[in-house]
């Protein structure tokens, strides 16, 4: 008798921290705000690599109002928006900026990441803060509510934002 007690006191401990376990990796979870609009991800949330908080990259973009083009081949992914375009390459550490107007594109600049673009359940994640500083949005991090914060140049407080589907 007292070895089944034992077994159920052990077996409860057990779920006990189980569940536990899973609250904590809930309550991690990374939220991101565009103009203090929280955004859902679909299909894979955002995520922390070696201190970078990577998001999918057509779902930000698109959210940016930029538009994303994926190249299967090659693993790259072009986000475009106005006159800026920004190519990556997947596990590559690098982003490409080129200047585009009308027909012209034209290289700007190349910026050494210290994280490389990944791809997580089929999705290409890409890091938050270069993509939107590329395209002129303000980024902030608040570590202590895991909330990535970015605001649009045209962004006034109190001015609506609808976001498109």
């Amino acid at each position: 008798m007292r070895l089944v007690k034992k077994f159920f006191v052990v077996m409860f401990a057990l779920l006990f921290l189980m569940q536990s376990f899973a609250f904590a990796a809930e309550e991690r979870k990374i939220s991101v705000t565009i103009n203090d609009v929280p955004l859902v991800f679909w299909q894979q949330d955002p995520v922390i690599i070696n201190g970078y908080t990577l998001v999918p990259v057509k779902e930000i973009s698109e959210k940016l109002g930029a538009r994303v083009n994926w190249n299967q081949q090659e693993k790259k992914v072009t986000i475009i928006k106005d006159n800026v375009a920004a190519a990556m390459v997947n596990n590559v550490n690098m982003i490409s900026i080129y200047d585009v107007n009308g027909d012209s594109v034209t290289l700007s600049r190349n910026v050494l990441l210290d994280t490389s673009v990944t791809i997580i359940n089929g999705k290409t994640m890409v890091p938050v803060r270069v993509v939107a500083e590329t395209f002129g949005v303000k980024v902030e991090w608040h570590p202590r509510s895991r909330t990535v914060r970015l605001y649009t140049q045209d962004y006034s407080v109190g001015k609506p934002v609808i976001l498109g589907e």
